[in-house]
């Protein structure tokens, strides 16, 4: 790293602003609670990579749990961006529910949130709040946003669903949650993105011959 480089970094690590300070904070809090987990982790190896003062560090989390919660959070609200459920071109609802799911589910078998199931795991007892951080800011709008289609599509008469928060239910258990449990214990794992959307489609062409409008 050049000098310069050096200087600048420097005067970004002793800034007091939030917003320069606290993701400098949070980068370094995630590789050791990634890497350590949350109770074995240490605020002095966090520093290093901060390059700040354990002071700072406490001046924004005053706690480990709440440092730890404020990571799991920030993950957690990276879905909406990685999936990019917006930009979606409009198929029909089999395509359109077979690549939103398959890139639901290749974010949620990514490093990040497999990290965070894998601790809801481990140290669920010692961190209840954890079970409910993830599911509120990520699985719950995932779902929903399922469950707004469904409706909107099952009005139009292009499906048949009476019920289409039971439909985002089975689409989330059936297709979502399984895959990324059996990764979890180490039954079966999806290894590449032509596996992930061979299953999903897979279980969306079976959902959608229940779905399908009858003449």
């Amino acid at each position: 790293m050049s000098s310069d480089n050096m200087q600048a970094g420097q005067k970004e690590v002793r800034s007091r602003k939030a917003d320069v300070v606290v993701p400098r904070i949070l980068d370094a809090a995630q590789v050791e609670f990634m890497a350590s987990g949350f109770e074995r982790a240490n605020i002095d190896r966090m520093l290093k990579d901060f390059g700040g003062s354990k002071a700072t560090v406490f001046r924004h989390f005053p706690s480990k749990r709440e440092l730890f919660a404020a990571v799991i959070e920030r993950i957690a609200r990276r879905w909406e961006q990685t999936v990019d459920f917006e930009h979606i071109a409009v198929t029909t609802p089999r395509e359109w529910l077979a690549e939103y799911c398959a890139r639901v589910l290749g974010w949620l078998l990514s490093d990040e949130p497999m990290f965070i199931g894998r601790t809801a795991i481990a140290e669920g007892g010692s961190f209840p709040d954890l079970r409910h951080i993830f599911p509120s800011l990520a699985m719950t709008p995932i779902q929903e946003v399922i469950a707004r289609n469904v409706e909107r599509w099952s009005h139009s008469g292009l499906i048949a669903a009476s019920a289409p928060e039971l439909v985002s239910t089975m689409v989330m258990d059936e297709i979502i949650i399984s895959a990324v449990a059996r990764k979890l214990f180490g039954i079966a794992r999806l290894s590449s993105d032509s596996e992930i959307r061979e299953h999903v489609l897979d279980r969306v062409d079976l959902l959608f011959e229940g779905l399908s409008p009858r003449g």
